[in-house]
């Protein structure tokens, strides 16, 4: 799995209140990733704590025809997938995530975006990275 960190400018990532060193996708060779309904996808975020806080939740959003649009994220917490919690100010962790594309999703291109939100709802961790599904 390539590391797209670098094929994310400022548009694409944000995060005050972690650093992120690296982001692997996979299986995602290039921008735009290329995903096919009912196959499972998984991420591999490299990053530092920039904060105290005991838990860590996750949330999927996707931009579709300019709107964002919420995904169901299975498990919502985000602690015991390479980060424990609490996370501490200025740790490194490596945080891991499976998520399955819908099999009923049709055909579209569209910006996927991952959140790691802390106890006040604050991105620890935020990206957002182009998407062709390749659905029914």
């Amino acid at each position: 799995m390539p590391d797209i960190l670098g094929a994310l400018d400022g548009t694409h990532l944000a995060s005050s209140h972690g650093t992120v060193h690296s982001i692997y996708l996979g299986p995602c060779e290039h921008e735009p990733c290329q995903i096919t309904a009912g196959q499972t996808y998984n991420a591999t975020i490299n990053f530092t704590a920039n904060e105290n806080t005991p838990t860590a939740t996750n949330e999927c959003q996707g931009e579709i025809a300019g709107a964002w649009v919420d995904f169901p994220v299975k498990p919502i917490n985000a602690c015991g997938y390479g980060v424990t919690c609490p996370i501490v100010k200025g740790e490194t962790y490596t945080y891991t995530a499976s998520v399955t594309c819908p099999a009923d999703v049709n055909s579209m291109r569209m910006v996927g975006k991952w959140m790691v939100k802390d106890d006040m709802n604050r991105d620890i961790i935020c990206f957002a990275f182009p998407l062709v599904i390749k659905g029914n």
